[in-house]
């Protein structure tokens, strides 16, 4: 179907609706300038639909790639966050001796995951305070630990 035949179309039913709706009183002429008033908004908010689609597309693909660039850097470790994760590492290994491969691994995840957790744990300067502090969070995680507390803190 050509433009043409598209317009005779929109301008048949047109007429029919004014006829039914009782508006039989404009002229062909005014009929037709009618239709090309309409055809033209059809023409215009068809533009502005293409125009929006494409915003769209191009705003969801900037707005995708910023997070990529955002989530990359949020997961990549800086040089002081892999200096803290070294130092939480070494001192769970000589610190807690009384835990098991799989609680150790268990704390280095967390530590590696959230790094907050690590300076805490490198903070906290008593030996009881922060063994029941690692309890406390292998507990958060799960994971039973036997009870390892001597008997100079009870």
């Amino acid at each position: 179907m050509t433009g043409r035949d598209s317009d005779e179309e929109m301008l048949s039913s047109v007429s029919s609706v004014s006829s039914v709706s009782s508006v039989s009183s404009l002229s062909d002429s005014e009929e037709r300038a009618w239709v090309s008033a309409i055809l033209g908004l059809k023409e215009e908010l068809a533009t502005l639909n293409s125009t929006l689609r494409q915003r769209l597309a191009t705003d969801k693909f900037r707005y995708c790639r910023l997070g990529q660039v955002a989530l990359k850097a949020a997961n990549t470790p800086s040089n002081a966050d892999s200096e803290v994760l070294k130092s939480a590492v070494d001192l769970l290994q000589e610190k807690e001796d009384y835990l098991d491969h799989d609680s150790l691994i268990a704390m280095v995840d967390l530590f590696s995951t959230e790094t907050l957790q690590a300076h805490i744990y490198l903070s906290i300067k008593r030996d009881s305070l922060r063994r029941r502090w690692v309890k406390r969070e292998l507990e958060k995680a799960g994971r039973r630990i036997p009870d390892f507390t001597p008997h100079s803190e009870v």
